[in-house]
C-alpha cells in the first residue's frame, strides 16, 4: 500500500516560504497559457492515456481512479524495507543534528519527530537548530553541527546551493548530510529524499476523478517559477490526464510577489469559469486563501475543494463538513524514520536505498471520524494506521528483536 517515493518530489524553498506566509504554493502547469491581472492561468482538456506520475498510478479511466481511492482510504499496515538490512550498532553513542528551514513550519514537525524517535532507537543523541528562513541562520546551524562532530546531519527544506560554504565545511569534515524535501547532486556525503508531495497530489486528483465520475472541471491554485515543485504538481496533472479524458483543468499560477493576490485571483478565475466545480489548492496552507476566493466569487455551494498535506486544521474542516471534502497526505513521521535510514546507509558507506516509499492516505467522510484530530496524533503517524514501522526499522538496522 506504499507508493514509490522518488527523489524529485520535494517541498522546495519557495514552497516552504509560502507556507510560512500562509498563502500560495509552488506548482506546475499544463498547456495553453494565458494571463490574468494577478498572474497567469493554464488550462486544457485532460487528454491522453499512459502512465501517471511518481506514485506509479496507471491509466484506465475513472474506474482506475476509484480503485486507487478505495485503497488509499484504508490504513497502511504494511512495511516496505527501503533497502537491505544493515548493522547500525557501530553508530551508537553519537549525535544526529536536525536542521529545518524553519522550526515554525507545522508540516515539518512530523518529520522532526520521526528523526528524533529513530535517533533514540539507535541510542543516538538528538540536537536541532532553527534555520529561521534565513540562509545565514541555516549556514550557522550547519556549521555549529559540524563543529559538534555529529554522526550526521538531516536538513529539511534547505536548498544546498544557498548554504554552499557550510555544506563544503561538512564535506571537508566528512560529515554526511541527508537532505529532506529538496533535491540536487548527490555524493558519498550528500543524499536527497522527497516528502511524498507528488504521490499526495496524484491521490488528490484520483479522488476528484472518482468523486466526479470522470467529469470534473478543476480549478487549481499554484505558484510558478520553481522547477522541482512544478514537477510535483505535474504528477497530479498527469494522473488527471491518464484517468480522466473528459475532465478539464485550469491553474491560477502566481509568482511569489503575487502571493497576496491569491484570494482575488481565485475569485477572478472562478467568475471567468462558471463551469468549474472542483477546487484544488495544492497544499493545505494555501487552502484558506483559495476558500476565501471561492466565497468572494459566490461559489461556495458549487465548489468541492480538495487539498494535500493532511494538516490537522484542514482535516478538521473535512470532518466538519466544510468546503474541503478530502485531504491526501504522506506520513511525515514515517518519512522522518526513512530519512534516518538513508543517513545510516551513508554513515556506514552503504549504497543508497532503492525502495524508498511514501505512505499516502486519503482522508474524507468515509474515514475521518475515526481519527484523533489533534496535532500530536497527526505528527505521531497514527493517522495512517498502525505504526509498525517504528519496530520494523530497528529490526532492519540490526537492533530490534
Amino acid at each position: 500500500m506504499h507508493a514509490s517515493l522518488g527523489k524529485r518530489a520535494p517541498v522546495t524553498l519557495c514552497l516552504l516560504l509560502a507556507l510560512a506566509l500562509g498563502v500560495a504554493a509552488c506548482g506546475g502547469s499544463s498547456s495553453n497559457t494565458g494571463s490574468t491581472e494577478s498572474g497567469s492561468t493554464t488550462s486544457g482538456q485532460a487528454t491522453g492515456a499512459g502512465e501517471a506520475g511518481a506514485g506509479g498510478s496507471t491509466s484506465g479511466g475513472p474506474a482506475t481512479a476509484a480503485a486507487e481511492v478505495k485503497k488509499l482510504r484504508g490504513e497502511i499496515d504494511e512495511f516496505t524495507p527501503p533497502g537491505a538490512p544493515i548493522d547500525a550498532s557501530s553508530v551508537s553513542g553519537g549525535t544526529v543534528w536536525y536542521i529545518p528551514i524553519s522550526a515554525s513550519i507545522p508540516v515539518l514537525l512530523g518529520n522532526q519527530l520521526g528523526v528524533e524517535e529513530a535517533a533514540k532507537a539507535l541510542g543516538l543523541g538528538f540536537s536541532t537548530c532553527d534555520g529561521k528562513f534565513q540562509p545565514a541562520a541555516m549556514s550557522s546551524c550547519i556549521t555549529e553541527a559540524v563543529n559538534a562532530k555529529p554522526v550526521g546531519i538531516v536538513t529539511n527544506g534547505i536548498d544546498p546551493t544557498i548554504v554552499a560554504p557550510a555544506m563544503k565545511a561538512a564535506a571537508d569534515a566528512k560529515v554526511p548530510v541527508m537532505a529532506l524535501s529538496t533535491s540536487g547532486e548527490e555524493s558519498n556525503l550528500v543524499r536527497f529524499i522527497g516528502n511524498g508531495d507528488a504521490e499526495s497530489q496524484e491521490a488528490a486528483m484520483n479522488w476528484i476523478i472518482a468523486d466526479s465520475e470522470g467529469k470534473a472541471n478543476v480549478l487549481a491554485l499554484t505558484l510558478k517559477g520553481q522547477v522541482q515543485t512544478e514537477e510535483s504538481a505535474a504528477a497530479g496533472v498527469k494522473t488527471l490526464e491518464a484517468n480522466c479524458p473528459e475532465c478539464t483543468y485550469e491553474a491560477v499560477e502566481l509568482t511569489t510577489g503575487q502571493m497576496p493576490t491569491a484570494a482575488s485571483a481565485t475569485s477572478s478565475a472562478l467568475l471567468k469559469n462558471p463551469a468549474a466545480d472542483y477546487g484544488f489548492p495544492q497544499f493545505d496552507f494555501n487552502a484558506p486563501e483559495f476558500e476565501r476566493g471561492v466565497g468572494q466569487a459566490g461559489r461556495t455551494a458549487q465548489i468541492t475543494m480538495v487539498s494535500t498535506n493532511a494538516d490537522v486544521g484542514q482535516v478538521k474542516e473535512v470532518a466538519a463538513g466544510g468546503l474541503q471534502k478530502a485531504d491526501a497526505g504522506a506520513n511525515a513521521n514515517y518519512i522522518g524514520w526513512e530519512t534516518m535510514d538513508g543517513l545510516l546507509r551513508m554513515v556506514l558507506g552503504k549504497p543508497a536505498a532503492t525502495e524508498v516509499t511514501a505512505p499516502v492516505r486519503i482522508f474524507d467522510e468515509t474515514n475521518v471520524a475515526e481519527l484523533d484530530l489533534s496535532a500530536k496524533a497527526e505528527e505521531s503517524g497514527e493517522w495512517w494506521g498502525p505504526t509498525v514501522y517504528k519496530q520494523e526499522f530497528p529490526k532492519l538496522w540490526g537492533i530490534g528483536g
